[in-house]
């Protein structure tokens, strides 16, 4: 092993992945409800100095364990809760999570593999978006893959009882711990399916006598065992709601009101691995000794077992996480790791020239024909939507914007039948163009022309190299570029395009807000408000998510209010008064006259009101 090249691997990908993934960071509000929720919840733990109970506008919140948000608020302590400061912790954990997807296609099909795999699972559109929004699902998918990379690792170790393999099985119920403490039981659920099954399937069942089960289990419940402890001590009610209710309820029954067909996980798949999908097929046909003899394809698998490993490792939280009933897009995203890899190693085959191109020119083509018709539609089809949804798309999706875009488009087809290596020119200035418009941090003359000299250099460098190289690089590489493109601009249009967020409305409010001042929410609880403001609200006519906390804290009581206790609120309070409502809210209640609330502004679909005379 190489370690020299590991360590230069790794500094470079994380420089390279790093920097890709913070372009434009900052640019859009927090997402609600759920990014704004787990910036909210470290935020609590930061005002309170309570880093046992989450909580939520200071209600008590069991939903989740709390290790993301004990990084969350690590980091926020000393960068405060600002878009880019709240999504550090994400940034970090995803370009983590590619690193290790490189570590793992590297340990089992080599360098190039490993390497083609991190730039899928970078560049690929659901990759990409988790990477860039403070929620759960990229730390789970990391540590659920540190598991299952850990135990590969070990089975790879030279020797078996030596060191190195004791530290990987170690470290594979410490990531399991971690994603337990992350994410709750499917932290082991996951792992346990498909090693398990693995093992059962190979029949190597010595494993067990060499997995350190006892010492392992020692340090999992070391690790896990002190929080749900002291929160089942402390509130009573904890184990009955975060493992009954949140776990078990949830997956078997339709309580959480997120029911979706049975299908719904490989639609999905199929748009999150976009622009890469079209060589799913391929590289699945590859691993399987491209037989249509179903019985061969699943013993081809087994040798190597590796095949079979990354098969398991994809198939059955594929079947688990459909068979439940609560299934939210990001779910999925565990399997995202091997589907990435089998794709690097299929890719490699091809830049080595031992798999011609064919799939690659079709999924280029088809991948341009997709947003071509896409964009076409935008433009000429009438669309079924509200005239404000018109004008919020007209802002977002304008020429400017777009231009990137069909830049990369042009530059992608032009590659794919001209076998022109300048056609990564094209679409390389497309990704410079969309970078500069995404950022806005370019004013001066001269910045702007050292920025320019930078990319004319690593483009010449790059047609230079892929000049040298085959056709099969060269649209390797244009599809790399224009799913960066096509990333850095959906994420620019969709901050141009959300009308979700109440930080506009804020930022007027503050113009007039002071201390003692009641901020309040009637009829929704607007998961950013909070964030914004730096301070709780009063949430009147509205429990939700938070219904748990309020119903067992009586103490809650006094600012998440009924209907009548709202409004009583309203009319005695003598100080100004103001309060955030849904356009429907507002449209279909009778506001109470000694209440006198008016509108002060109006953004998307929610309405800040103020009491005064009109």
């Amino acid at each position: 092993m190489n370690q020299h090249s590991w360590r230069r691997d790794f500094l470079w990908l994380f420089l390279a992945i790093g920097i890709f993934f913070c372009i434009g960071l900052g640019v859009r509000p927090y997402l609600t409800p759920s990014e704004a929720r787990y910036i909210e919840v470290p935020r609590q733990m930061l005002i309170t100095n309570d880093w046992l109970t989450p909580r939520l506008n200071g209600v008590p919140y069991f939903e989740k364990p709390p290790l993301f948000y004990w990084l969350q608020a690590s980091v926020m302590q000393f960068f405060g809760t600002g878009e880019f400061a709240g999504r550090i912790t994400t940034l970090l954990l995803d370009t983590l999570l590619c690193l290790v997807t490189y570590a793992t296609g590297r340990l089992l099909y080599g360098r190039l593999s490993g390497l083609l795999a991190a730039a899928v699972i970078t560049t690929c559109a659901l990759g990409y978006t988790l990477g860039r929004v403070a929620m759960l699902d990229t730390p789970v998918t990391l540590f659920l893959t540190l598991t299952f990379a850990c135990f590969l690792a070990a089975q790879h170790a030279s020797t078996e009882g030596k060191p190195e393999q004791k530290c990987f099985y170690w470290g594979m119920y410490i990531a399991a711990a971690a994603a337990v403490m992350t994410k709750g039981l499917i932290g082991i659920v996951i792992p346990g399916l498909v090693i398990g099954a693995w093992i059962a399937i190979t029949g190597r069942w010595r494993i067990l006598k060499e997995v350190r089960l006892f010492s392992g289990l020692v340090l999992f419940l070391i690790l896990t065992a002190p929080w749900h402890v002291l929160m089942a001590e402390k509130h009573p009610a904890f184990f009955q709601f975060y493992f009954i209710h949140e776990h078990f309820q949830r997956f078997l029954t339709d309580e959480a009101k997120r029911v979706q067909p049975w299908w719904f996980f490989i639609a999905i798949t199929i748009a999150g691995l976009l622009p890469w999908i079209g060589l799913m097929p391929s590289a699945a046909a590859e691993v399987g000794g491209r037989t249509s003899d179903i019985r061969k394809f699943f013993l081809n698998l087994r040798h190597p077992t590796s095949n079979l490993y990354l098969f398991l490792w994809i198939i059955l939280p594929l079947i688990f996480f459909s068979a439940s009933h609560s299934k939210l897009a990001p779910y999925i995203f565990p399997i995202f790791p091997p589907l990435c890899i089998l794709l690097g190693r299929y890719l490699a085959e091809c830049w080595e020239g031992r798999i011609t191109t064919r799939a690659l020119r079709i999924n280029s083509l088809v991948v341009a024909a997709i947003f071509t018709t896409i964009i076409l539609v935008y433009y000429f089809v009438p669309l079924p939507i509200s005239p404000e949804d018109k004008l919020d798309f007209a802002t977002g999706l304008n020429f400017f914007m777009l231009l990137p875009i069909i830049l990369a488009l042009v530059g992608l087809v032009y590659g794919a039948v001209t076998k022109r290596a300048d056609s990564v020119l094209i679409i390389a200035l497309a990704l410079f163009t969309t970078a500069v418009i995404s950022t806005n941090t370019i004013v001066a003359a001269g910045v702007l022309a050292l920025v320019w000299l930078v990319y004319v250099t690593a483009s010449i460098w790059l047609v230079y190299v892929v000049g040298k190289r085959r056709f099969e690089s060269l649209l390797i590489i244009n599809l790399a570029l224009f799913a960066g493109v096509f990333d850095i601009s959906a994420n620019t249009i969709a901050a141009a395009i959300d009308r979700a967020n109440v930080k506009p409305l804020v930022a007027i409010l503050k113009q007039k807000l002071h201390d003692g001042d009641t901020v309040a929410a009637y009829g929704a609880y607007f998961q950013d408000l909070p964030i914004y403001l730096n301070r709780n609200v009063v949430v009147g006519g509205y429990t939700g998510e938070l219904d748990f906390g309020v119903t067992h804290y009586p103490e809650t009581h006094s600012w998440m209010l009924d209907q009548d206790q709202f409004w009583q609120l309203c009319a005695k309070d003598q100080r100004p008064f103001y309060v955030f409502m849904k356009n429907t809210t507002y449209n279909g209640i009778v506001i109470p006259v000694n209440c006198r609330l008016h509108v002060l502004a109006k953004y998307g679909k929610t309405v800040l009101l103020e009491k005064g005379i009109k």
